[in-house]
């Protein structure tokens, strides 16, 4: 797989570039954990083949959101126009805020039982999240698991 590195830096470079995103300062260590991070570097890769999105959380890291309430969880799950919403976002049919982009960042992690950048409540939150999406719109659940798969 000596060719990922390669498209890394394609895509990384491509939207410093065009002045979508300022350059990052990537530590050797972060560097390492998107390198050997599978499911990033299929993300990379789709970006420098135009196969997928090439958009800032790519190059910068997953983003920042600020920490919600379980009682702010439930009532995004059962409020539909809400839920509907974030996952348009993690499907890419629509926008995010901070808490869709780091969700949508993050929950293909929680999915394979690896997330190291995760607080325990983000995974719980994200396992409850991803099971209601599932239970509730199974449409809109084989989108993500064929987007995340």
């Amino acid at each position: 797989m000596q060719v990922a590195p390669v498209l890394v830096i394609m895509c990384a470079y491509a939207l410093v570039a065009t002045g979508l995103v300022p350059a990052p300062e990537l530590t050797d260590a972060q560097l390492e954990q998107i390198l050997y991070n599978p499911t990033t570097i299929k993300m990379y890769i789709k970006c420098a083949t135009s196969e997928g999105p090439c958009d800032a959380e790519l190059v910068t890291g997953p983003v920042p959101a600020p920490e919600l309430t379980d009682a702010q969880l439930e009532q995004i799950l059962y409020n539909p126009t809400t839920i509907k919403m974030y996952i348009k976002c993690a499907t890419s049919e629509g926008p995010c805020d901070a808490v869709g982009k780091r969700m949508r960042t993050l929950a293909p992690l929680v999915l394979r039982g690896a997330c190291p950048q995760c607080s325990a409540k983000e995974t719980r939150q994200i396992r409850r999240t991803l099971a209601f999406i599932q239970r509730n719109y199974p449409w809109e659940w084989a989108k993500i698991v064929r987007r995340f798969g």
